[in-house]
């Protein structure tokens, strides 16, 4: 969870979280995500953050996040009355994180090895009993889990929020950065590039469903822009390649020798 490029399937993530009827309309009704995109983005990676790096503060960051979501309730467009804490809904939200996490280490780094993935789900696991998510709303092992991503993708569907977050994703509304005219224009090009990559690694089906066109060319230069964002990258050194966050505490728990 520490490398960096995770951030490039932080888009991927929100578009599953959303494509949920019960979470996109929950974002829709109550969070200023539309209006304000930037600043609910740095607060949901900085919670992230401190929930995986924050030792004793990811406990108290788990109660925080509780009480932000326990009056969230409404009804979606089918009808169905929601609730932020939902066990389905607020495991969901904690499934695309940690699947999103995995598809950005096999697109843009090294797949993450099998052995290792169990791991990562039984510490994701974890992570999410301190949420508070019930035992019985995760499924067990790795192989349940996968087989829950497909078989809860078959059921997002298309709704506005999601049109929402890729309009943000390609830069609609650029990060306020003062006094740098140039940004807009930055932004623009930036946000084009990312939602090309956000669309190129959701699911095929998922991506058929939302209307979002995507050619042969897209998807050749897909595997070119990951192709370079692999190699560029991976021969950084690892603090480099790093959240600050990760290296401080990878930097705390070796009594101050920085990761090379």
């Amino acid at each position: 969870m520490a490398d960096a490029r995770t951030f490039l399937c932080g888009g991927r993530a929100l578009v599953l979280q959303v494509a949920h009827p019960a979470v996109g309309a929950a974002v829709l009704e109550h969070s200023t995500f539309k209006t304000d995109p930037w600043p609910r983005l740095w607060g949901t990676v900085n919670s992230a953050l401190r929930l995986t790096y924050g030792g004793p503060r990811a406990a108290e960051e788990a109660t925080r996040l509780r009480t932000l979501h326990r009056d969230i309730t409404g009804v979606d467009a089918g009808g169905h009355r929601y609730h932020a804490l939902a066990p389905a809904a607020y495991f969901w939200v904690h499934a695309t994180l940690l699947d999103s996490a995995i598809t950005a280490w096999h697109h843009f780094a090294t797949p993450i090895p099998q052995p290792d993935q169990h791991t990562l789900y039984t510490e994701w696991r974890d992570l999410g009993r301190l949420l508070g998510i019930p035992t019985r709303a995760m499924p067990p092992d790795l192989p349940a889990f996968r087989a829950y991503m497909t078989e809860m993708t078959t059921h997002l569907t298309d709704n506005p929020t999601v049109h929402d977050v890729l309009a943000a994703i390609a830069g609609a509304i650029p990060p306020p950065i003062p006094h740098f005219p140039l940004w807009p224009h930055i932004s623009r090009k930036l946000g084009t590039h990312l939602a090309a990559l956000t669309i190129g690694t959701l699911p095929t089906d998922l991506r058929v469903r939302l209307g979002l066109p995507w050619t042969s060319l897209d998807a050749l230069a897909f595997a070119r822009s990951a192709d370079h964002i692999r190699s560029k990258v991976s021969r950084l050194p690892r603090w480099a390649r790093q959240y600050p966050a990760a290296t401080y505490a990878y930097a705390t728990a070796t009594k101050g020798k920085v990761p090379q």
